[in-house]
C-alpha cells in the first residue's frame, strides 16, 4: 500500500513559527508509560495522547484554537503535510476495525484496574480530554508490546470538537465533532519542505 498524504494546520506563537519553518518541528516527546500511568509526566496528554497536533484541511480550527491560548495577535497558523502508511496510523475517523479493537481492549476485565487508576489521575473537560489521551497511550503501549500492531504508530486521528469564540461567549459548548484532528507521534512523517505560514485573516483562511 502506498503512502497517504494528509494536509494539516497547526496554530502556534509567532516566534515558534519562524523557528519551525527554518528547522522543522521538534521531535515529539512521549513520556515513559510508567510516568503517564501514575500521573507523573511533566505535562498531561492531549485528547489523542502525546504528539504534535494538527487539523486536517481546516486552518480555521487551528486559528480558533491558538486564539484561545495566545494574548493579542502573537500567533501564526502553519500548514504542513504528513505522509504515512495505513498501518502507521490509529484511525478513529473511518476505520471500524481500529474502533472495535480499541473498544474490545478497553472492556477486558484485565483493564479495569488500570482504567480506575487513570480516572483518578486524569479527567475530560471541554478544552481537553486528558483521560482519553492517557487511555490511548496505555492502549498503544500494550498493543505494541504484545506485537498486535504490524507497524509503529506514528499518528492518531479522530473526529473532535474544538470550541470556537462564540461558544465560549454564549457559554454553550457542544461536543458534536467539527473537524478531524491528528496527533503526530513521530515527526519523521512530516514533509519539512511543506511547512509554511498561512494568513490568519478571515479572507485569507477562506481562500
Amino acid at each position: 500500500m502506498g503512502l497517504e498524504t494528509v494536509h494539516l494546520f497547526h496554530g502556534t506563537y509567532k516566534k515558534n513559527a519562524m523557528s519551525i519553518i527554518q528547522r522543522g518541528f521538534a521531535t515529539t516527546d512521549i513520556p515513559d508509560i510508567g510516568k503517564i500511568n501514575t500521573g507523573n509526566a511533566k505535562k498531561k496528554p492531549g485528547s489523542l495522547g502525546f504528539g504534535l497536533y494538527g487539523f486536517r484541511d481546516d486552518p480555521c480550527l487551528a486559528l480558533d484554537y491558538i486564539k484561545r491560548v495566545c494574548t493579542g495577535n502573537d500567533y501564526e497558523v502553519l500548514h504542513f503535510d504528513i505522509q504515512l502508511h495505513r498501518d502507521n496510523k490509529l484511525n478513529f475517523v473511518n476505520s471500524v476495525n481500529d474502533m472495535m479493537a480499541f473498544q474490545q481492549w478497553k472492556e477486558l476485565p484485565a483493564r479495569k484496574k488500570l482504567l480506575d487508576i487513570l480516572k483518578k489521575k486524569y479527567s475530560n473537560n471541554v478544552k481537553q480530554h486528558s483521560l482519553d489521551g492517557a487511555i490511548l497511550e496505555a492502549y498503544i503501549y500494550d498493543m505494541t508490546r504484545r506485537k498486535e500492531f504490524k507497524e509503529p504508530i506514528y499518528a492518531v486521528c479522530s473526529a473532535t470538537h474544538t470550541p470556537t469564540d462564540p461558544e465560549f461567549e454564549n457559554r454553550s459548548i457542544y461536543m458534536i465533532p467539527n473537524g478531524i484532528e491528528y496527533a503526530v507521534r513521530n515527526t519523521i512523517i512530516i514533509n519539512n519542505d511543506s511547512i509554511d505560514t498561512v494568513g490568519t485573516s478571515s479572507n485569507q483562511l477562506e481562500e
